[in-house]
C-alpha cells in the first residue's frame, strides 16, 4: 500500500451533509440517459419512440464504435427521445412499467471468468452494455476498446463538498467488488489500483479486495479525484490510456454479473441546505431515475438549484431532470438571484472567502461551515493573471498557460501542457475561486471536445 498526502487544494466547509440513513425510494415512472455524457457525437437509434424495451435491450450506439451498446436502465416504454438544437439528442426517456423484465445473458461466477478470454470479456461488456459503467482517459469517455489499457483505477473515494460516502455505501458489497475486479483483470496487463481515503473508516471494506494495489489518499480536494491518482500512481504517457470506475459503479458491474443482468439499483446522498431537515438521508434508486421522484416534498419552499452531483462539478437539472449516469450525489442549494445591500462593506461574519482574508470569518473560526448560495458576487471581467489557480491545482499543469492555448485555438500547445492528462471536474475549484468568475471547467471541456472531434 502507498500512502499520498495531497498539499494544494481546498476543502470548501459547505453546510448541509447527508446522514448516514438509507430509504427506499419508490419505483421510477420514468428514466432517462444522457447520450453526452458517454461521447460527444450523434447516437444512432436501435429501437424508435414507442418501442418496448426492457432492462439491458440496447437503445443506441455512436457511429465511430458501432459494437457498444447503450442500454436501457429499466424495462418499460422508449416515451421520448429529447431535442435540442440542430437536432442533437439531448436524453432518452424511458417510461417504466411493473413487469421489470430483463435481458438475461447469465449469470458468471469468477471460475466463469477465469475460463474467458481477452477477447470475448471484452465482446461481452460491448453487448451486455456493462461497458457503461467504464470510462477512459484520455477524453473521459467510455473506452471504445479500440486499444486496451495500461492499468485500471477504481475510486473509492471523493472530497468533495458534500460528496456520497462510497465506503458506507457498499460496506455490505465484498462480494460484488470482487466480482468485478475479477472480471477487470482480464481487460489488462496492469495492475488494478484502488485508490481510497485515509482517513475514512467506511474504507476498511477495500482494503480486503484481492488481486489489487491499495493507495490511501489524504489532503484537500482534489484528492478524492481520479485525475490526482493517475497522476500520482501511473501517468498517462502519449499513446497510453488508462480506464478507470468509481467504486459503487465497480460493486453494479459485479451485481450484474451475478445476477445475470444489467442491475440499475442505485445510491444517491441528497445533500445541500435546500433540503429539509431530517430528509438529508441516501436513497436507494435506480440509475437515471427522474430527480423530483426523489427530492419531491424534501427541498424547501422558494427558488432552490436541484444539481445532479455535486456543488463544484454537478449539472443543474432542476426538477424535471435526471440523475446522471455517473453521479452519486443529488445537491440542493439557494439560488442567488438577489443582491445584497452593501455587502462588499459588510464585515462578513456569513460570507466565505477562499483565496483571501477580506471577509471577518476567514479568521473566526475555522471550523465554521456556511450555507452558499448560487450568487457570484460579480460578474466575468478580462482574467488576472495570478496563481490562485495553482494554489489549488496539484497537477503538474501549468492552468493559465493551458486556458490561454485552449481560448487561442492552439490545440498543439493545449495538448503539450497536458490537456490529455485531465478532465473537466479537475478545474472546478479553479473556477470557484477565480477573482474575473471565468468557467475553467468548460474552457478544460471545450479544448477536450475540439481535440476528440479532430481524432474523430
Amino acid at each position: 500500500m502507498t500512502d499520498f498526502k495531497i498539499k494544494k487544494g481546498l476543502d470548501i466547509p459547505l453546510e448541509g451533509r447527508a446522514d448516514t440513513d438509507m430509504v427506499d425510494v419508490p419505483y421510477p415512472k420514468s428514466v432517462a440517459l444522457y447520450p453526452n455524457e458517454f461521447h460527444i457525437n450523434r447516437p444512432k437509434f436501435f429501437v424508435k419512440e414507442g418501442a418496448a424495451v426492457r432492462a439491458g435491450t440496447p437503445l443506441f450506439y455512436f457511429k465511430h464504435a458501432p459494437d457498444v451498446k447503450y442500454v436501457s436502465p429499466v424495462s418499460g416504454t422508449l416515451s421520448k427521445i429529447h431535442y435540442g438544437e440542430q437536432r442533437k439528442v439531448l436524453a432518452v426517456e424511458i417510461m417504466t412499467d411493473e413487469k421489470k423484465e430483463c435481458e438475461s445473458f447469465g449469470p458468471k461466477t469468477s471460475a466463469d471468468l477465469r475460463k474467458m478470454n481477452r477477447e470475448d470479456v471484452v465482446q461481452f461488456l460491448k453487448d451486455s452494455g456493462l461497458l457503461m459503467f467504464l470510462r477512459e482517459r484520455p477524453f473521459d469517455r467510455v473506452p471504445t476498446c479500440a486499444r486496451l489499457p495500461k492499468s485500471i483505477f477504481v475510486n473509492a473515494m471523493n472530497t468533495e463538498p458534500n460528496a456520497a460516502d462510497q465506503g458506507w455505501v457498499l460496506k455490505d458489497s465484498l462480494g460484488d467488488l470482487q466480482l468485478g475486479v475479477d472480471l477487470l483483470k482480464k481487460l489488462t496487463d496492469g495492475k488494478i489500483h484502488v485508490c481510497i481515503s485515509a482517513n475514512n473508516p467506511n474504507s476498511k471494506v477495500f482494503s480486503s479486495l484481492k488481486d489489487v494495489e491499495n493507495h490511501t489518499f489524504s489532503g484537500p480536494h482534489p484528492a478524492g479525484l481520479v485525475s490526482t491518482h493517475i497522476h500520482r500512481v501511473d501517468p498517462i504517457n502519449k499513446g497510453e490510456c488508462v480506464w478507470y470506475l468509481k467504486a459503487m459503479h465497480l460493486a453494479n458491474l459485479g451485481k450484474s454479473l451475478r445476477l445475470g443482468y444489467f442491475c440499475a439499483q442505485w445510491v444517491v446522498a441528497l445533500c445541500g441546505t435546500g433540503v429539509k431537515d431530517g430528509e438529508r438521508k441516501y436513497y436507494r434508486t435506480y440509475l437515471g431515475a427522474k430527480v423530483n421522484d426523489i427530492v419531491k416534498k424534501r427541498i424547501r419552499e422558494g427558488h432552490q438549484r436541484v444539481i445532479s452531483g455535486t456543488v463544484l462539478s454537478g449539472r443543474n437539472i432542476g426538477l424535471d431532470g435526471f440523475l446522471n449516469f455517473y453521479e452519486t450525489t443529488i445537491s440542493v442549494i439557494h439560488e442567488g438571484n438577489y443582491r445584497e445591500f452593501m455587502g462588499w462593506a459588510l464585515p462578513g461574519i456569513q460570507q466565505y472567502s477562499a483565496s483571501s482574508r477580506v471577509f471577518l470569518s476567514s479568521i473566526i473560526s475555522k471550523s465554521k461551515r456556511f450555507d452558499l448560495n448560487t450568487n457570484k458576487h460579480g460578474g466575468h471581467r478580462t482574467i488576472v493573471w495570478t496563481d490562485v489557480y495553482d494554489n489549488v491545482v496539484p497537477l503538474d499543469i501549468y492552468t493559465n498557460f493551458l486556458v490561454k492555448a485552449i481560448l487561442a485555438g492552439d490545440i498543439e500547445e493545449a495538448e503539450q501542457l497536458g490537456i490529455l492528462e485531465v478532465a473537466p471536474e479537475d478545474f472546478a475549484l479553479a473556477t470557484f475561486i477565480c477573482p474575473s468568475k471565468t468557467e475553467v471547467s468548460d474552457i478544460i471541456r471545450e479544448g477536450l471536445e475540439t481535440i476528440e472531434k479532430e481524432g474523430d
